[in-house]
């Protein structure tokens, strides 16, 4: 019996920063697709450089500043799970980095992320940052040499389904 093979997910920096900050609009479906990942439900990657834009943590829970030494504690212990498959930056990504902000006018580390999932030819590119939904359209390639079109969108994983909270 073949097994099935899991869709694949790139979570920008947005992602995580959500979920740390607690971001009443996006926190749930951050935590979800995070959980996704560690449940096997979905293959997560992302950027070694995510590691660096994701630098500050406001805690709601602990109601007082976290520390550094906390925050940093709280960040790599995340960021330390095999189920998160952390990619690095090579030539091909670099390419298509300038390709994509040329064609369509992005930031350098948006363009980063989306090169990254665009080589790694991966099927979802997670993010809650709508200005970079809006300016890019809802699948992106970079022909010929990698054609496999990655569909952009607000993070969401199909037949999914979360643990219900304890009430």
């Amino acid at each position: 019996m073949k097994k099935k093979s899991l869709k694949k997910h790139y979570c920008d920096s947005g992602i995580f920063i959500s979920f740390f900050n607690e971001e009443p609009q996006y926190y749930e479906q951050c935590k979800n697709i995070l959980l996704a990942a560690e449940q096997g439900y979905i293959e997560l990657y992302t950027s070694a450089f995510t590691m660096a834009e994701v630098v500050y943590i406001k805690s709601l829970k602990a109601k007082r500043d976290l520390s550094d030494l906390e925050q940093e504690n709280i960040i790599n212990n995340l960021f330390s799970n095999e189920w998160i498959k952390l990619v690095g930056f090579e030539r091909e990504t670099s390419e298509i980095n300038r390709y994509l902000i040329r064609s369509y006018k992005l930031q350098p580390f948006d363009a980063l992320h989306l090169a990254t999932a665009i080589r790694m030819k991966l099927d979802y590119f997670d993010t809650v940052d709508q200005k970079l939904i809006d300016k890019v359209p809802q699948e992106v390639n970079f022909s010929p040499n990698y054609p496999k079109k990655v569909i952009i969108q607000k993070p969401f994983i199909e037949g999914f389904q979360p643990p219900l909270p304890f009430l």
